[in-house]
């Protein structure tokens, strides 16, 4: 969590009698007793838990105060709130502060630089450290959807393909998927679902494809959008059977994600070249 920046997540107590104030993504509370990692204790050898001794009657009688007694000294760093003052939600004024940050930053997204002034329900405000209530501005940082969704401890953000193909859209008209030249940017801007095949096309040292790739039908207007295109092969990759079918009609051989990694060594053996 400290590597991540999100250490200030955990907060400091005195209350060691197993039970803790846990808050939900919406700041609702409760308590609830919480177990020891087994993980942790093996990798500190607890009593042996490592080298021959059951774990199990370890875990069962695990006593915080005796546990911290032990190790005290191995605490170099410590969080900064106190479970009994911290707060866990939003703050009362979020919403201006949140308002009011994204304006300093002219809505564009601090992490892929996409310009959302005309489209401005697409950029949050990300707190840098997970503490909802800190406010700081050295913790805030203007976010697109696209971005805010793939950091650390966002699974719960639920993009839909539209969503995310409008970014890259805007994106493209921007310049910024322009000379893409390295795998780990591809990446970071196309749709996560179609990691697998990145991954597959970086094994087989295939070219780098384009991302959110426009294709033009014969009256020179946009016929299809797809999220990977080898422009000079009128190969490419869609999630949208529409946008497949309507990249085919194009003249393009556009598939499935699924398609592509069930034949990829068949369908795409000249990508190398």
């Amino acid at each position: 969590m400290r590597a991540s920046g999100r250490f200030e997540r955990y907060v400091v107590t005195n209350d060691t009698s197993g039970e803790f104030t846990v808050a939900n993504s919406y700041g609702e509370e409760t308590r609830a007793r919480l177990k020891v990692c087994q993980n942790c204790l093996r990798q500190l050898n607890y009593k042996g838990c490592n080298t021959g001794v059951s774990i199990y009657p370890i875990v069962q009688n695990f006593d915080l105060n005796e546990f911290f007694s032990t190790y005290s000294s191995f605490f170099p760093h410590m969080p900064q709130r106190q479970a009994e003052h911290a707060q866990t939600g939003y703050t009362d004024d979020w919403q201006r502060v949140s308002s009011h940050y994204k304006v300093s930053q002219a809505f564009t997204c601090e992490s892929c630089h996409v310009d959302l002034r005309k489209h401005r329900l697409y950029l949050h405000t990300h707190h840098i450290n997970g503490v909802k209530s800190d406010n700081r501005p050295t913790n805030l940082q203007a976010l697109c959807i696209d971005c805010h969704s793939k950091q650390p401890f966002h699974s719960h953000m639920i993009l839909s393909h539209a969503e995310r193909q409008l970014i890259n859209q805007l994106r493209r008209d921007q310049g910024i998927l322009d000379d893409l030249g390295e795998w780990r940017e591809l990446f970071e801007y196309v749709d996560p679902g179609i990691h697998g095949v990145l991954h597959a096309c970086r094994t087989e040292h295939y070219q780098l494809p384009e991302v959110g790739y426009y294709i033009e039908n014969d009256f020179g207007e946009i016929g299809a959008k797809i999220e990977l295109a080898w422009p000079g092969h009128f190969f490419g990759i869609a999630i949208s059977a529409d946008d497949i079918a309507d990249a085919q009609s194009c003249g393009w051989t556009v598939v499935s994600a699924a398609e592509f990694l069930a034949n990829y060594k068949r369908l795409a053996h000249n990508l190398r070249y």
